[in-house]
């Protein structure tokens, strides 16, 4: 494949978007404009941080994979400013502190693979631009991480955190359509939200350590924070949805063991 194209505390601008190419983050790397990556092996040095401001957008896409490693060790993730887009449609996260860490930012993920992070996604105060998701995902949260000191004794934490939501409508993890569900193996938790109404789907929960869903209300002015669960299967793991202070919850047509 030859040396990679590298880039070091750089800004990235449409200009570096890139079809099946071999790339090298070192630093802080600053997405500006949309940049798209279709294809392409992306390595992460220690301490390397992706971040999308306000108006700009990125796009991992076709087999993209986005990874650390280098010397063993992980780099910090993708952070999502507030106004900022991160969109991907087949695209892998790992070896990550925290792969996506979105703050009043906007995401769409459709057939992402999160693996080897400590963290998968933090969503914080979500954009209330219409259309986020997380449709068709797998969260590997069962596998070793490269550093065997980060995490709990070396294993991922949680899949989604997700609070503080003034959406007009639940966030919707997982999906009807077909392979929209997500699957979550291993971790200390697989969801964990607050303050924020939630819709999961189709999804599948295997051998989580502690709670599957843990699903907190919390909520304002005595509103009440809604979590619907659709069609999923819990196997295994302590407990599988967890749901206290001031929610309401309905599941329907699933699958406890």
């Amino acid at each position: 494949a030859g040396d990679p194209i590298t880039y070091t505390d750089a800004m990235i601008t449409n200009v570096n978007s890139a079809t099946n190419a071999n790339i090298l983050f070192t630093g802080n790397i600053t997405i500006s404009g949309t940049v798209d990556f279709s294809g392409c092996t992306i390595r992460c040095n220690p301490g390397t941080t992706i971040t999308v401001p306000s108006g700009s957008q990125l796009k991992l896409n076709n087999g993209t994979i986005v990874s650390g490693g280098c010397n063993n060790l992980m780099w910090y993730g993708i952070r999502v400013n507030p106004n900022g887009s991160l969109v991907i449609n087949s695209a892998t996260i790992e070896d990550a502190f925290q792969a996506i860490e979105c703050n009043a930012g906007f995401i769409s993920i459709d057939r992402g693979t999160f693996r080897k992070n400590v963290d998968a996604i933090f969503w914080h105060h979500p954009s209330t631009q219409a259309g986020q998701h997380i449709h068709g995902s797998a969260f590997d949260l069962a596998t070793n991480l490269i550093d065997a000191a980060q995490g709990v004794l070396g294993k991922p934490r949680k899949g989604i955190e997700y609070d503080v939501a003034n959406l007009t409508s639940p966030l919707q993890i997982g999906g009807t359509g077909l392979g929209q569900g997500c699957n979550f193996d291993g971790g200390q938790w697989a969801i964990r939200a607050s303050n924020a109404s939630l819709t999961v789907n189709q999804c599948t929960f295997t051998n989580t350590i502690l709670t599957a869903i843990d699903f907190k209300g919390n909520a304002p002015s005595n509103a009440i924070r809604d979590l619907k669960v659709v069609g999923c299967s819990f196997t295994g793991g302590k407990n599988h949805i967890k749901s206290y202070q001031k929610t309401n919850l309905t599941v329907e047509s699933s699958f406890f063991s």
